[in-house]
Formats: structure tokens, C-alpha cells, sequence
């Protein structure tokens, strides 16, 4: 079964209004390559996750649990602290500890510039797609 894009928008609107604050945005397609395609990316990361836990053990079950709980854990504190990511990551990575080690094999892998082109690939295309769909200008005069 297909999942609609605006059944995944729907509830995160509902949820998560932009703030009155916020100046009207001047390029739709980059709010496309985040906000719009930024789902399927999560559920790719949520995956990985699971592989993840699933290669070093876990049955897929509890590990897509694990995962999935992991990720709406993490949002929901990036969210009420207000922090920003980067400091928040610092808290969890103790030195010589587990997660640096994990965020190290990130890095190796260019995790970071990855999702960045990920977005800004989505970002052009929707423009691409917004200038196809403009109406062609009539090459002929009109009859009168």
C-alpha cells in the first residue's frame, strides 16, 4: 500500500505549525527538499538503524522498535530543550565512549554532506518540476 505524502505531512502540520515568527519563505523548493522528501529520509535512517541492531544481534522486531522509539526520543528532546543538535549530540558522546566511536564511522561515511545533497538534490528537482508545470506562452497570435 502507498502512503501519500500528505498523509505523512498532515499530522506533523497539525503538530508542528511554523511559528507566526517566521517570515514567508522565499524558495518552496528548498521547504520540498527538507520538509517534503525529509520523511523518506528518516525512514531510511530508521532502517539503517534496525540493520544496524539486527547486524549486531538483535531480532528485527525489537531492533525496529529500538529504532524507531530511538529517533521520536531524539526529536522529542530536540524539541523541548530547544538545543541545538550539535550540543545535544556532545551530551550523549562521552570521550572514548560508544556513540564517538559510532559518530566517527558516520563521518568516514560523509553522513552529513550525504543528507545535506540528499536535500538539495530533492530542492532542485522540485524546481525543475515547478518550471515544467508553468504554462507555455501561445507562439501564435490570436484570431480575430
Amino acid at each position: 500500500m502507498a502512503v501519500r505524502a500528505a498523509d505523512v505531512h498532515t499530522p506533523i502540520r497539525k503538530s508542528h505549525p511554523c511559528p507566526p515568527s517566521l517570515p514567508p519563505l522565499p524558495t518552496p523548493t528548498a521547504v520540498t527538499g527538507l520538509s517534503g522528501s525529509g520523511p523518506a529520509y528518516v525512514f531510511m535512517f530508521i532502517e539503517a538503524l534496525a540493520d544496524g541492531g539486527v547486524r549486531a544481534g538483535l531480532p528485527r522486531n525489537i531492533a525496529m522498535q529500538l529504532a524507531t522509539q530511538t529517533v521520536k526520543g531524539a526529536a522529542s528532546m530536540l524539541q523541548q530543550t530547544g538545543e541545538h543538535p550539535g550540543v545535544l549530540k556532545d551530551q550523549v558522546a562521552s570521550p572514548g565512549g560508544t556513540t564517538i566511536a559510532g559518530i566517527e564511522a558516520l563521518e568516514k561515511g560523509a553522513f552529513r554532506a550525504t543528507v545535506m545533497g540528499a536535500v538539495t538534490a530533492a530542492a532542485d528537482r522540485s524546481k525543475q518540476l515547478a518550471e515544467l508545470s508553468k504554462p507555455t506562452p501561445n507562439p501564435r497570435p490570436p484570431v480575430t
